[in-house]
Order: C-alpha cells, then sequence, then structure tokens
C-alpha cells in the first residue's frame, strides 16, 4: 500500500475511533435521559415541542447556507476568507433569530397552540449560539481533529441530560425539553470554540467569499429539502392529528431511526466518508474497495439492529417506557424495518457529492419529499398507523435510487453489491427466526424475562453465524486495531 493511502486509512481509522467512543457514550446518555423523560412527561409534551423546533429547523436552513461545507472541501481558504465567512454567519443567525422570535406567534396559531410562542422565542437564541461554533466545528472537521470536537459535543449532551432531567423532575413539563437543548448549544459551542484555538478578528477578506457560497449553496440545497420535509411532515401530522400523535411518531422515529447504534453509524459515515471519498475521487478502484467495505460495516451493525428491533418492540416499550407509550409499538416496529434502508444507503449520498452528482442528489431529494410528504397528507386523514405504514411501503423503493446512481459511479454491479453484505443478511436472517421461536417459546412469560432472553438469544446466533460466513472479521478487527495504535501496513 502507497504511504499516503495508508497514512490516510490510519487517519480515518483514528478519527472514526475518537468519534465514533464518543457518539457511542453520548448517544446511550441521549437515550437513557429520554427513557427517563418519557415517565416524567407526557406524549403531549413531546409533540409539543416537537411542534416548536420543527419552526427552529426550517428558519435553520438560511444560517450558513452550507459555508461550512466551503470551509471543509476548499484547500485555498486563508484566515481572513474564514474570518469573513464567520461574520457572515453571525450576521444571518442574528437576523434568523429575531425573524423566528416575531414569527412565534403565528406559529403557534398555526398549530392552535398558544404555548408555543414562548417556547419559539426562547430556542431561537440557539442561532447565536450556534453561530459562534460552526466555524470552529468545521475547522476541525476538516483536520479530521475529531477528538477535539466530540469532547465539545459530548459536554454539550451532558449538560442537556443533567438540565432537562432536573426541569423534569421539579415539574417544568416541555420547558424541560427547551432549556435543555439551550444548555446544550451554549456549552457545545463555546468549548468548541475555546478547544479549535481560532478567535475570530475583524480582519477579514470577502474576495472569492462568492465562489464559496455558491458551492456551499448547492450542496446546502439537499440538506435544506431534507429539513424542509422534516418540518413540513411534522406539521401536518401535528396539524391534522394533534400533539399527542405526533409525540407518538416522534418517539417511534427516535428509537426506530435514530437509535443510539443507527445514529451513530449515520454520523460516522456522513462526517468521513465525504472527505474520505473526495480525495479518492479520481482512482475508481480504491474508491470502489473503500465503498463497499463501508457498507459492508454498516450491514453487519444496522441489519441485525433493526430486525431484532421489530420484533422485540413490544416488550421494549412496554419495559422502557411504560404502557402510556404502547400506540407507540407499531409504529416503531414499521420504522425500525425501514431503518435498514435508511442505514445500507448512506454511503452512497457522500460519494456521489465527491464524484460531482450533486445536481443529481438534489433532484432525487426533491421528488422523495414531494413524494413523502404526499403520503403524509393522505395517511393524516385516517391515523398516525395509516401514515407510517404508507412511509414503510415507499420509502425502501425511493431509497434504492440512489444507490444505483452509485452503483453505476464506481462501476460497481448489483450482485457484486449484494454479495458484499451477504454474510450478514444471511446471519440477520437465522437470528430473526431464533428469537421468533424463543418468543413463541416464552409466550407465557413476563415481559422483562422475554425481552432479555431475545435480546441474548439473538446476539449469541447472529454472533455465531456472522462468524461462520465471514471468518475474515476477526483478522480485519486485528488490522484496526492496529491502525488504532499507529501501526502502518506492510508494503
Amino acid at each position: 500500500m502507497a504511504p499516503e493511502r495508508d497514512d490516510l486509512k490510519r487517519k480515518a481509522v483514528q478519527s472514526t475511533a475518537w468519534y465514533g467512543l464518543t457518539r457511542l457514550v453520548t448517544q446511550f446518555v441521549s437515550w437513557f435521559t429520554t427513557l427517563i423523560l418519557a415517565r416524567l412527561l407526557t406524549p403531549e409534551d413531546y409533540g409539543l415541542f416537537a411542534m416548536a423546533f420543527a419552526v427552529i429547523s426550517f428558519f435553520e436552513l438560511f444560517q450558513e447556507f452550507g459555508l461550512g461545507v466551503a470551509i471543509v472541501q476548499r484547500q485555498d481558504l486563508t484566515r481572513r476568507h474564514v474570518n469573513a465567512i464567520f461574520w457572515i454567519i453571525v450576521a444571518s443567525s442574528s437576523v434568523l433569530a429575531v425573524a423566528a422570535s416575531l414569527g412565534a406567534p403565528l406559529a403557534a396559531a398555526f398549530y392552535r397552540q398558544e404555548r408555543l410562542t414562548g417556547m419559539i422565542q426562547a430556542l431561537s437564541v440557539l442561532f447565536l449560539l450556534n453561530s459562534i461554533g460552526l466555524v470552529p466545528y468545521n475547522l476541525l472537521t476538516k483536520e479530521l481533529d475529531f477528538r477535539r470536537r466530540s469532547l465539545a459535543e459530548s459536554l454539550g449532551v451532558i449538560a442537556q441530560a443533567l438540565s432537562s432531567l432536573a426541569l423534569a423532575w421539579l415539574h417544568y413539563g416541555v420547558w424541560a425539553l427547551v432549556f435543555g437543548n439551550v444548555a446544550r448549544g451554549l456549552v457545545r459551542n463555546t468549548t468548541m470554540l475555546i478547544l479549535c484555538r481560532w478567535w475570530p478578528t475583524w480582519t477579514r477578506d470577502f474576495e472569492g467569499v462568492g465562489s464559496y457560497l455558491r458551492f456551499g449553496l448547492r450542496v446546502a440545497g439537499t440538506s435544506g429539502v431534507n429539513t424542509v420535509s422534516g418540518v413540513a411532515n411534522n406539521a401536518i401530522v401535528g396539524r391534522f392529528l394533534g400533539g399527542t400523535s405526533l409525540g407518538h411518531l416522534s418517539m417511534a422515529e427516535s428509537l426506530g431511526r435514530s437509535n443510539p447504534f443507527h445514529s451513530i453509524t449515520t454520523s460516522v459515515i456522513n462526517q468521513l466518508s465525504l472527505p474520505l471519498f473526495s480525495k479518492l475521487q479520481q482512482d475508481d478502484a480504491d474508491l470502489r474497495a473503500y465503498f463497499l467495505r463501508i457498507t459492508r460495516y454498516l450491514a453487519i451493525v444496522a441489519l441485525p439492529l433493526q430486525i431484532g428491533l421489530t420484533l422485540v418492540a413490544p416488550e421494549a416499550v412496554r419495559v422502557l417506557l411504560s404502557d402510556k407509550w404502547s400506540p407507540t409499538i407499531p409504529l416503531l416496529q414499521m420504522f425500525s424495518i425501514g431503518g435498514i434502508l435508511s442505514v445500507l444507503p448512506l454511503p452512497c449520498f457522500p460519494l456521489l457529492t465527491a464524484k460531482g452528482m450533486v445536481t443529481a442528489v438534489f433532484r432525487y431529494t426533491v421528488v422523495f419529499a414531494v413524494v413523502i410528504a404526499a403520503v403524509y397528507i393522505v395517511g393524516a386523514q385516517f391515523s398516525i398507523v395509516v401514515v407510517v405504514a404508507g412511509w414503510l411501503v415507499l420509502f425502501p423503493l425511493l431509497r434504492l435510487y440512489p444507490v444505483g446512481l452509485a452503483l453505476r459511479a464506481i462501476d460497481l454491479s448489483v450482485g457484486g453489491y449484494i454479495r458484499n453484505i451477504a454474510a450478514p443478511l444471511i446471519a440477520t436472517g437465522v437470528m430473526g427466526l431464533a428469537v421468533a421461536g424463543v418468543q413463541f417459546l416464552l409466550r407465557g412469560e413476563g415481559d422483562v424475562t422475554r425481552l432479555i432472553a431475545a435480546v441474548a438469544t439473538g446476539a449469541l446466533v447472529y454472533a455465531g453465524v456472522l462468524y461462520r460466513l465471514d471468518p475474515n472479521l476477526i483478522e480485519e478487527g486485528k488490522t484496526i486495531l492496529g491502525h488504532l495504535r499507529g501501526k502502518k501496513e506492510p508494503a
């Protein structure tokens, strides 16, 4: 292996380890906090917060115009350019904070929830807090310095957890979620600025920033459509089915599609794949090899997790959340199944971006958003179960399109793609049969017993079958550990 490729691989592995470890810790903190808050708060509280945060998410579309991506991608940025970008972001964030505060009564009137006015106005301070940390965040990302960046993010999550739990315990209701997010923004962004050791000055150069802005806008368009889609879908459910249904939907999504392992893998792929694929964009052989490897590792984690969660959802909800969340069970099962195709295509998007196919990605995102919004509108005329069932029918079909684009971009056959993930596919199928069998045999036992037995059986069966089908995983693990220790591969 060429020295530069070996160095790139070691740096990617070490960055992934730092980021993955801290994400693992913070996701479990967030998930554990959610489980406790679910007992202290009500589905209506979660629904109200989802409505308020949807408004904030919409305004966030206009905060940084994709300039953060430009910082990561462009190699010719000077300190004066970075200062200029910082002050542009601060100016836009200030405008958005004022706009969100003034528009809060309109959002409250739309949802017919007067309490939303104060909630949105309190959350609008996040624009100012985030403007402090956006440039340092992307500077650390550009240098693959995930150690310092992850530390700042972890401290923010801990601040959010402690604040939300304390306020919920003191019976502040939905405000526990509001001020928890404000605490996270304050700690995360100030720590990010300090650890980055970069300080903005008035010495700035706006020449050339226009080209960075145009680049950022093309990439940010896709992210913007995704955000609008999420805001619109929540608005549809909140408007037609009410806060309680939206609360059940939000909880099911957070557990089925955004559970800790899913969130970690999504974050790692999004953070590392684009700079990695960009460096390899002219070398299809290496690009194909990294794409297949990342996809295979995703399948190894995602397939058993999502199918296992589908099978144990009834026991898990009753044990971890309590009976009041029982209406979430069918939603969680459908999101868990669909979540497979949330994870597996993840490497496709940074690959297409690295290949310069941002227009194709944007067009796909627009079509995807329109179709899913139509599903939500039709389903909301009946019930939240119908909404998610419609999503489950169309979502997997829509997600296959970017996979096809990515395979063509690197000249990879469908057969080669499937063979790459065949081992975890088969192991997951065997695991599913074993878990279903245990649940049948223990059908007269309590939820805790059935949950523990199902999880233990599934883990043991999956690990055993996967090892039999793919024994090379052990050697790959040793190689990765070698990279973590800074050991170079033999030439």
